[in-house]
């Protein structure tokens, strides 16, 4: 390094201290902060506590309907967007054998579909993850025919990061 550079250095590291230690000291005053240095929170707006009340009770309200399907784990509920709504769970299968699992999957997306059209809000799709003795055996997937590229229920399973799309 030359002594150019050195010095440079040197002092952009001494100006970097300066600037640290000057607000450094400013802080330690008892003063009350002005709004630059902390900005006070404002309470939520009507709209947005009925919101997100609304939502409480939704998810709720979905967690309950995949509560009563068998041998479910790890019920997870997402807003997509306004009353619009992801489920992801695990199932426990007792087998490994891909016909009957599939059968038992779609039967339970279906089973939520049904017990959940007709609300204020939205199921945009299911993801189940099949379980056999804690392994997974694939992902399956239901996108509703209103979110659907192709405008109809897309069924697909995940396995091996190969994706195969299928009809129940």
């Amino acid at each position: 390094m030359t002594k150019k550079k050195g010095l440079l250095l040197a002092a952009v590291i001494i100006m970097g201290l300066s600037y640290a230690c000057s607000h450094d000291s400013n802080q330690g005053t008892n003063s009350k902060p002005n709004t630059t240095q902390s900005q006070e929170a404002k309470a939520p707006s009507k709209a947005e506590v009925s919101h997100n009340s609304d939502v409480s009770t939704e998810k709720s309200e979905i967690q309950k309907v995949v509560k009563e399907l068998p041998n479910i784990t790890d019920i997870d509920v997402m807003e997509i967007k306004d009353g619009t709504y992801s489920i992801l769970f695990n199932v426990d299968v007792n087998t490994t054998n891909e016909t009957v699992v599939r059968s038992n999957i779609v039967s339970m997306m279906q089973r939520i579909i049904n017990n959940t059209k007709d609300k204020n809000y939205k199921v945009e799709s299911i993801d189940i993850i099949a379980l056999y003795k804690k392994s997974p055996l694939g992902m399956y997937k239901f996108v509703s025919s209103e979110f659907s590229v192709s405008s109809t229920d897309e069924y697909s399973i995940i396995r091996k990061g190969n994706v195969e799309k299928f009809m129940p």
